[in-house]
């Protein structure tokens, strides 16, 4: 069911959700040999008559118009649903707990007491007409303190103390009205005209709205039960029997006769129900006009508020959306601004920072002994490693060189060695006398407190190291 705003305002949104089904009531009768030519009951087909476990009964369920809660019923609408009852449950006092039998039939029966067939075209069915239903009561059951009731009550009914309420469900409704004239209308239910449902009797209002009579026109509802109850809703609350004439010509409705204990409506009485509620909805109609009007203009007037409200609105929301706009563009430009000048710097800085970088690591390969064009190539190879790493690069090279100045210092002793060497060779393949240093004559050249012969001798031990290396570095080479 759709609430609308205006429902919601009026605080009848909960009561709208909660009451989207309704009951009405038609009497009941028993429908035991009916007699064909008399009954309106004997127009439905028992498909499985003379169950002894089982009552049989008729009544009329629905008619179209205004029951007495104000629901309307719409004879296009009532059509659509005039096959719903069939095969629905049959509960006691509306507990959907309680159920004590079902619905078997359902037909159309107009007002002058003739079938409307489901092929008759839309066209052709009358304005009013009856729902005509037969049910069926379990008389059996495994409780015999439950037998015994549903005997009391299939007792009461042939006394005309029980009625049926149909139960019905439905997921939206319009508005019928009737003016003081008489004269019927309907009023779609939509967001502009839903301020009219606060005064439908069903939501706690009176049923009127400026001496117009509103009800409430159920759209595409459904029949979905029946209970026996007590009080009729609807006002063709009638019950049938195998005496009851129903008298189109005379435009009434023979009620009950003595027969069988049952009571008696009089035609006068029913004659007289009626012509008060033709009398009401008469009152109504004109009142309907002024209704109508008055919807149609608080509709309109609804509508031009709204657009003038959304305009004015529109209008503000363009003028910020402008002013915004304006201010966007202002921050983004100086957002580039700011932007190109803080790449500007970030590349200042960063240049700074390499240049930083390369002059620290120069400076730390340069301590390490490395050349010019060595510093060069290390730069270029190490430049994208961190400092960690970079310093481990700086003591490899500078173990390296420290390496290669002792290689070089060894490789320098072996060529003089070698030289020495083939000095001593020469000497031997020529005689030649050996000369043994004297000693100095110039005090001056020994050192002092030094003894002559102590150094003469560590002398030619330092000579005699020397040759021992060479050849060992020789004997080395040529293996």
């Amino acid at each position: 069911m759709v609430i609308f705003d205006c429902e919601k305002k009026d605080g009848i949104a909960e009561l709208i959700s909660s009451k989207a089904s309704v009951v009405f009531d038609s009497q009941l009768i028993t429908s035991a040999n009916p007699d064909a030519t008399k009954s309106i009951a004997s127009l439905l087909t028992i498909d499985n008559p003379n169950q002894i476990d089982l009552f049989y009964l008729d009544a009329i369920l629905a008619s179209t118009g205004w029951n007495k809660n104000d629901d309307v019923f719409d004879k296009f609408e009532t059509w659509k649903a005039k096959r719903t009852p069939i095969d629905k449950p049959f509960n006691f006092m509306h507990d959907g707990n309680d159920i004590i039998g079902h619905i078997t039939s359902s037909i159309v029966v107009s007002q002058e007491g003739k079938i409307v067939g489901d092929d008759t075209p839309l066209d052709d069915i009358p304005e009013n007409f009856d729902v005509l239903v037969s049910s069926v009561i379990y008389k059996k059951w495994p409780e015999e303190n439950r037998t015994e009731e549903i005997s009391e009550i299939i007792k009461e009914i042939g006394e005309g103390k029980w009625f049926v309420s149909m139960e019905c469900l439905f997921p939206s409704f319009d508005y019928a009205v009737i003016d003081e004239a008489g004269n019927q209308y309907t009023i779609t239910r939509n967001e502009h005209t839903s301020f009219l449902t606060k005064h439908l009797r069903v939501y706690g209002g009176t049923g009127v709205y400026q001496n117009h009579k509103i009800g409430r026109l159920l759209r595409d509802f459904t029949f979905c039960g029946k209970g026996l109850v007590n009080q009729p809703a609807n006002p063709r609350s009638i019950i049938f029997n195998d005496s009851i004439i129903f008298n189109g010509s005379e435009a009434s409705v023979k009620m009950f006769s003595e027969t069988e204990g049952k009571n008696t409506m009089s035609d006068e009485k029913l004659e007289t129900k009626i012509s008060d509620l033709e009398k009401q909805i008469a009152s109504l109609t004109e009142e309907n006009k002024t209704l109508k009007a008055q919807a149609e203009e608080e509709a309109k007037q609804g509508y031009e508020d709204k657009i003038a409200a959304l305009e004015a609105e529109i209008t503000t929301i363009k003028a910020q959306l402008s002013e915004k706009e304006t201010t966007v563009a202002e921050l983004q430009k100086s957002s580039e601004e700011a932007n190109k000048a803080l790449a500007s710097k970030e590349e200042e800085l960063n240049k700074i920072k390499t240049e930083m970088i390369v002059a620290s690591r120069t400076n730390k390969l340069t301590q390490a002994g490395l050349s010019t064009e060595e510093v060069a190539t290390v730069l270029a190879k190490w430049q994208s490693v961190d400092e960690a790493m970079f310093d481990e690069v700086v003591t490899l090279h500078a173990e390296a060189k420290k390496n290669c100045a002792k290689k070089d210092e060894m490789k320098e002793e072996c060529s003089k060695s070698s030289d020495e060497l083939e000095d001593d060779k020469a000497a031997a393949d020529t005689p030649a006398t050996v000369e043994v240093a004297e000693e100095p004559n110039d005090k001056s050249l020994a050192t002092e407190g030094e003894n002559p012969e102590e150094a003469k001798a560590q002398t030619l031990e330092v000579t005699k190291a020397g040759l021992r290396k060479l050849f060992k570095t020789t004997r080395n080479k040529k293996q």
